[in-house]
C-alpha cells in the first residue's frame, strides 16, 4: 500500500511540474493586446445609416443586423472585398475552407483558435476591420473567434457576418466574392 501512495505522490508532483513548466513557457509566448496598439475605429462606432432613431422601441436594434456595430451583412462583405485594410477570417473547418471561401480570407477554425492565432496575427497586423464568418444559420464558430480576437488579442473593430457561407451560396455575386483553395 505504501508503494502505491508513493507512486501516486510522485505522479502528482511530476504532472504538476510539467504543468508549471508549460504555463511558464506559454506566458512568454502569450500575445498581449498592447502589442497591436490602438485601432482608429471604435467598436461602438456606428455608421450614420446604421444608427436607428433615438426614440426607437426597445429591441428594435436587435431586429436589424445593420444596427448592431458588431454584425456585418452581405452588403458589408461586398463593399469590403479588395479593401486594403479589411480582413476576412473564416471560422469553419479546414476542409470546408478548402471547398470555397471569401476571396482573401484566412482560415481560423474555432476548434484550433489558439494553435493558429500567431499566423492570423501576422496576416492581420493593424486592420481597420476584421469580418469573421462561418457556415451561417446556427453556427457559433464565428462568434467564438470574433470574441477571442476582441477580448484576448486586442482587435478593436471585429464584426461577425452572421449569415455567412450559407447566404453567400445563394448570392448572385457568389463567383465574384469567393474562391477555392489551391
Amino acid at each position: 500500500m505504501f508503494f502505491h501512495v508513493k507512486t501516486a505522490i510522485l505522479i502528482i508532483l511530476l504532472t504538476s511540474g510539467v504543468g508549471l513548466a508549460v504555463n511558464a513557457i506559454r506566458t512568454t509566448t502569450k500575445i498581449e493586446p498592447a502589442k497591436f496598439g490602438k485601432r482608429s475605429i471604435s467598436p461602438d462606432a456606428t455608421p450614420p445609416a446604421a444608427a436607428g432613431p433615438k426614440d426607437a422601441p426597445a429591441g428594435a436594434a436587435a431586429a436589424s443586423p445593420a444596427a448592431d456595430p458588431h454584425v456585418a451583412v452581405l452588403d458589408d462583405v461586398i463593399k469590403s472585398i479588395g479593401e486594403p485594410n479589411v480582413y476576412f477570417v473564416d471560422a469553419r473547418k479546414p476542409e470546408e475552407f478548402a471547398q470555397g471561401h471569401i476571396k482573401g480570407a484566412i482560415n481560423l477554425p474555432s476548434t484550433a483558435l489558439f494553435e493558429n492565432i500567431e499566423r492570423v496575427v501576422q496576416y492581420v497586423p493593424q486592420p481597420d476591420l476584421v469580418i469573421v464568418y462561418c457556415g451561417g444559420g446556427n453556427c457559433e464558430s464565428s462568434h467564438t473567434v470574433a470574441d477571442a480576437l476582441r477580448n484576448q488579442f486586442g482587435y478593436i473593430n471585429v464584426k461577425v457576418y452572421v449569415k455567412g457561407w450559407e447566404e453567400l451560396l445563394t448570392s448572385p455575386k457568389f463567383a465574384e466574392l469567393t474562391e477555392v483553395s489551391p
